[in-house]
């Protein structure tokens, strides 16, 4: 009766037991985040001193480097379904989480007699190991740090005959990934304003001002890309067709010259446009784009005039209507403003548009030249040859 006893036990302990890693609460159906990708890292020195010395402390110490399994990390972080997407060690994201981990094995007495009682019943009761997982982690955009995030998660691993499907790895990925995301959640790390504070470069939520109305549209939002090359986008809606709109595009100047030869500038970002243009049309299956030859114009301004490269062109869409557009390229500051209006063939009125960019023009406020872009442009110039 009692070895009948024991053994209901062992099995009932056995059967419940699941290995015991802490976890953190983060937040999903959010708006996406910006794409991301994982790497690991080579443990900065002080993290990879403390690991060895505890290592090298006892025989029963044991500290393993970099043992967390990376691909488990990655299909954990992109199962969340908090970012857009996750890739695996691409270096050609921008945004960049990469980790060191310490594995942390102190065998003491308490292991070792579970070790024995595992032994005595054929490992139906579990053998209980406890580790610590230290974590050295920081998001990067294209190198610059955005935040650092360090952890020591003690975790209780449990191995009997009766849970051998338990994933041990992944349970450990379960758990730095939740601490990663509910600090990620509870930062700012990921929006245009917080990069442009780190990179010292453009903060177009602040810095740009655009008006509410311009003739016949209507502003109807404005968002702001994670990149301080590609700077703001703000769309303008006809007041009675919302089939008519208006994009505004502002966005630095990528050459290091940007006060000298404004007409060639304004051609070669003209020629920029297009092939962008037909890329999209090409991957939209959109057919029959035709442009007209480029245009340079004036717009007044209220003590001067601004010159503007302007051209026109036609696609036929997937419903099959032809769409006329006409796209102004001007030079304010060190940015580029593209304004580019798209309608219906035949429900389009072009000196309307060329009201409504005469007055954005006059109207908006453009950023000054960023020191991020100021450096860049230096090192543009340093490497250029004479």
């Amino acid at each position: 009766m009692r070895y009948l006893l024991l053994l209901s036990s062992l099995l009932l302990t056995a059967c419940s037991v699941t290995n015991q890693v802490p976890m953190a609460a983060y937040q999903q159906g959010l708006a996406k985040l910006p794409p991301i990708t994982v790497f690991l890292k080579q443990p900065d020195d002080d993290f990879r001193k403390a690991c060895e010395d505890f290592d090298r402390g006892s025989v029963l110490d044991h500290c393993d480097l970099n043992h967390v399994s990376l691909e488990k990390f990655y299909s954990v972080l992109k199962s969340a379904d908090v970012f857009e997407d996750v890739l695996y060690a691409n270096k050609e994201v921008g945004y960049q989480l990469v980790l060191s981990t310490a594995r942390y094995h102190d065998e003491d007495a308490e292991e070792l007699g579970s070790a024995v009682t595992a032994g005595l019943t054929l490992m139906i009761a579990p053998m209980i190991m406890t580790q610590h997982i230290k974590v050295d982690a920081g998001i990067y955009w294209y190198g610059y740090e955005l935040g650092n995030f360090d952890y020591d998660l003690p975790i209780e691993l449990r191995l009997s005959v009766l849970n051998t499907q338990q994933d041990i790895e992944g349970d450990i990925a379960k758990s730095i990934s939740s601490h990663l995301l509910h600090d990620i959640q509870q930062g700012d790390y990921f929006s245009a304003g917080y990069l442009a504070h780190v990179l010292d470069s453009n903060n177009y939520e602040v810095e740009l001002q655009t008006p509410e109305v311009a003739n016949n549209y209507l502003r109807d939002g404005i968002a702001y890309y994670h990149h301080p090359y590609q700077g703001a986008q703000v769309r303008y809606i006809h007041k009675s067709n919302d089939m008519d709109y208006i994009d505004v595009f502002v966005y630095p100047v990528r050459s290091p010259y940007w006060q000298q030869d404004i007409v060639g500038l304004l051609e070669k970002e003209a020629a920029n446009i297009r092939k962008n243009i037909v890329l999209t049309h090409q991957q939209l299956e959109f057919s029959d784009t035709d442009f007209s030859p480029d245009q340079l114009r004036h717009l007044p301004l209220a003590n001067s005039n601004v010159e503007v490269l302007y051209f026109e062109n036609e696609y036929i869409d997937l419903v099959q209507n032809t769409n006329a557009s006409k796209t102004y390229v001007v030079l304010l500051n060190d940015k580029f403003v593209k304004v580019r209006h798209t309608a219906i063939k035949g429900y389009d009125d072009k000196k309307e548009v060329d009201a409504f960019v005469t007055r954005l023009i006059n109207e908006v406020s453009v950023p000054e030249e960023s020191v991020f872009m100021a450096n860049m442009r230096k090192q543009w110039r340093d490497n250029s040859r004479l």
